[in-house]
């Protein structure tokens, strides 16, 4: 279990940066407004969905780790230019850079942490394994959040993203301590062309699953509201610097104890996708300063229902397109977000942050119709086999 302890540990490392908390701020500070911060979401999604699926065979190709390394460093060059930044132009350039650490990363610690257990012989503890990663990546990002509010407050929202460096650097080193799975290292001799055919077989072939991609990609638009807009959500109610960073810290802390508690939620699909639907409803109705804390809710929910479909897609999934696969789930996130992203900036311009509410309400009515519909689906296959059992 020594690489797991590690993968937890650069998981952390991947989390703890200083300026997720104050991004936003300090977007509005240097003069891009919400529109600038929409047309920013826009570009990474449409960066993220050109390179996410050709960065994922990449990882089924040259290796988890090798991709992992690569993440590490370009989120170090994001966060110095970040810093330096002063125009959309230079920021969009620190995008760019983000957008390879976040190509590299998206499903590449989930594959590596999957063929390390198969290893083991022990891939029955995926979902508690990959939960558990990603909650300490989150209790790393609300750590960072914490932390930048007080070096916000104290020296200057650029002094966060140069603070970034050094947990880059430091997960670097643990990285490259990492050992490849044997197991995927027997599977990559595949050709390109046979590698493709067999990730879209695999994604196509389950009706159930493509129904779950729908879900998936309606919490992409979730995230655009509350992770990519929730900063000037809480400002909206008053909370300044300093506060904002210890309630977005929270709000980490929140997903993080989704993806803690997700492996309860096996066979309570329904109850994850309540908690991820029913707060959204709430917060649309209802316009106070409480709703903050209906927002921490509706993230426990939202983490625990995507590592319960990300669990399962995991399962039907050979090792050899697994990042693959994971890769094409992700840029079905990033299609929804670059409109999405879009449209936001324009509506909270136009009309304030509650203005963009209607974006995740809607989302939440497709989730529900999404996970009835697969409810559904698997009712009657069981019933078909019950009744082919008996003939």
């Amino acid at each position: 279990m020594h690489n797991i302890r590690k993968i937890y540990l650069s998981n952390f490392l991947t989390g703890l940066v200083f300026w997720y908390a104050i991004e936003q701020l300090f977007m509005i500070d240097i003069g891009l407004g919400a529109t600038g911060i929409g047309i920013n979401i826009a570009f990474l999604a449409v960066f993220a969905l050109l390179f996410d699926i050709p960065s994922g065979m990449l990882a089924d190709k040259w290796g988890r780790k090798n991709l992992l390394i690569t993440a590490a460093i370009a989120l170090g060059i994001a966060s110095g230019i970040y810093g330096m930044s002063g125009s959309l132009a230079v920021f969009l350039l620190g995008t760019v850079f983000y957008g390879i650490y976040f190509v590299s990363a998206s499903g590449t610690y989930q594959a590596l942490t999957y063929d390390t257990l198969y290893d083991l012989g022990k891939t029955e503890l995926y979902s508690k394994i990959a939960g558990r990663s990603h909650g300490l990546f989150l209790v790393g990002a609300s750590v960072g959040n914490i932390v930048s509010g007080v070096i916000a407050s104290s020296f200057s929202y650029r002094a966060a993203f140069f603070v970034t460096i050094v947990s880059c650097v430091l997960n670097v080193i643990v990285i490259a301590t990492i050992r490849e799975p044997k197991y995927h290292r027997n599977e990559i001799s595949e050709k390109f062309l046979s590698h493709v055919r067999t990730v879209l077989k695999t994604i196509t072939r389950q009706t159930a699953l493509a129904s779950m991609l729908v879900i998936v990609a309606m919490i992409a638009a979730l995230d655009v509201y509350f992770i990519d807009f929730g900063q000037l959500y809480m400002e909206h109610y008053g909370a300044g610097v300093a506060v904002i960073g210890v309630l977005w810290a929270v709000y980490a802390l929140a997903l993080a104890f989704g993806s803690f508690v997700a492996h309860y939620f096996a066979g309570r699909l329904w109850l994850a996708v309540a908690l991820t639907s029913v707060p959204v409803f709430v917060i649309y109705l209802v316009d106070h300063p409480a709703t903050i804390a209906v927002i921490f809710v509706q993230a426990v929910g939202m983490k625990a229902l995507f590592n319960r479909i990300e669990t399962r897609i995991q399962d039907a999934t050979p090792s050899r397109v697994r990042a693959t696969v994971l890769s094409v789930i992700s840029a079905l996130g990033r299609m929804v977000a670059v409109p999405v992203g879009i449209w936001l900036g324009m509506m909270i311009s136009d009309g304030g942050i509650r203005a963009g509410l209607v974006v995740p309400t809607a989302a939440a009515f497709i989730i529900l119709a999404a996970a009835a519909f697969v409810w559904w689906y698997n009712t009657n296959i069981s019933r078909r086999h019950s009744l082919s059992a008996r003939g």
